[in-house]
């Protein structure tokens, strides 16, 4: 092409002038998204922020922080791990910050082990006169109970944070296996179940923005390889459907106990993130406080935590410096200490947060430090 002549694109108009009219060199991509629309429906064509349309908060500003602002409205979490490592008590957990949002909770127990017990619930500040607790383990009567409670939040038109929680997917038997012989053969129809009950769940909770929390087991693979350095190989139960489906999958692990008494207080629990698909915190670790009384799971410890295993604290021995807002250096030898400063006040939170925040981006972790929990492979599957 001759110098001093400008390039014409394909529809006849230069680079300037196409910005002038509103035309780009993709076309006219607005006039092809509403037809789009038109033609196939609002989700054809989704704009940037019709995606995820909110989170609900964790109250732990850590894994909120690694979450990209806690579990996603109308998306699924799945929530694995070995028994008696916290995985119903943040289910609960969870409920209260429902509760506290102003959305409805469900909480749906299918191992009738006390997830549903009102002095349980009570305990994490769930108010039972306000969300809806069901024991059921046949997995057909759970989705479709989960399909009632998108269609009633439908139809009262509640736009606070709702959200149901199954616990546990471990817990769930197909109808047909239930009714049968102790002896017929009924491989994986529990499994074949719970696939076809997560696909519909998941459009759902889409359509309804019901957030759902799905707690999970994991047992040993059967047939699985054993490794020498990280035993067994596990898996969950219930297929892989919920592995795909789920946009954040969080692997618990118990850590460390808590207290200086024989009697402990609580103990560490090591969350992994093995699935997210809010932000970029694949394979993060992180160490999790939760106390048995009624500090259950403890923001500013956690927070402390992360930045004791980072080293961000100066000092020799037993004795820290710890920097304030104003710029003071205050000494202190115990979490508790660093706990009443992080709740002293909004600036004191808001800057030990950031300090966190920065953390993440490089961490140098102890080689003792409770975030190196191994999960196993299997458990990672992605879509």
């Amino acid at each position: 092409m001759a110098k001093g002549v400008s390039k014409k694109s394909l529809t006849g108009l230069s680079k300037e002038e196409e910005r002038l009219v509103g035309v780009s060199g993709l076309g006219d991509l607005d006039g092809f998204r509403a037809d789009l629309r038109k033609e196939f429906g609002a989700d054809s064509a989704l704009d940037d922020d019709d995606n995820i349309t909110g989170f609900i908060k964790t109250n732990l500003d850590a894994l909120d922080y690694l979450l990209g602002g806690g579990l996603p409205q109308g998306k699924m979490t799945e929530i694995a791990g070995r028994e008696g490592t916290g995985k119903s008590s943040f289910g609960i957990h969870m409920l209260s910050n429902v509760q506290k949002q102003g959305g409805l909770g469900v909480i749906i127990d299918t191992e009738t082990g006390g997830a549903g017990d009102r002095f349980r619930l009570e305990h994490f500040g769930v108010d039972t006169n306000k969300c809806i607790v069901s024991v059921s383990d046949v997995a057909e009567k759970v989705f479709s109970q989960i399909e009632r409670v998108a269609n009633y939040i439908a139809k009262n038109n509640i736009k606070e944070p709702s959200m149901v929680i199954v616990d546990s997917v471990a817990g769930l038997i197909a109808k047909a296996e239930l009714e049968a012989d102790m002896d017929t053969n009924s491989f994986a129809t529990t499994a074949r179940v719970i696939s076809k009950g997560i696909k519909r769940t998941k459009a759902i909770c889409r359509d309804t923005n019901l957030a759902a929390l799905f707690v999970n087991q994991s047992r040993v693979k059967i047939g699985g390889m054993v490794n020498s350095y990280t035993g067994p190989e596990y898996t969950t139960p219930g297929g892989d459907a919920l592995k795909f489906m789920a946009i954040t999958r969080l692997f618990f692990e118990r850590g460390k106990a808590l207290g200086e008494s024989k009697m402990s207080e609580g103990h560490i629990v090591k969350c992994k993130v093995i699935k997210c698909k809010t932000a970029g915190s694949m394979n993060r670790t992180l160490p999790i406080r939760f106390y048995y009384d009624k500090r259950n799971y403890s923001n500013a410890g956690t927070v402390y935590d992360v930045l004791n295993d980072a080293k961000v604290f100066p000092g020799a021995g037993a004795w820290k410096i710890l920097t304030l807002p104003n710029g003071e250096e205050r000494k202190f030898n115990s979490d508790s200490t660093f706990m009443e400063l992080f709740n002293a006040s909004e600036e004191n939170r808001q800057h030990f947060i950031n300090m966190m925040k920065s953390c993440f981006t490089n961490l140098a972790l102890n080689d003792n430090s409770e975030s190196d929990v191994i999960v196993p492979p299997e458990l990672l599957l992605e879509d």
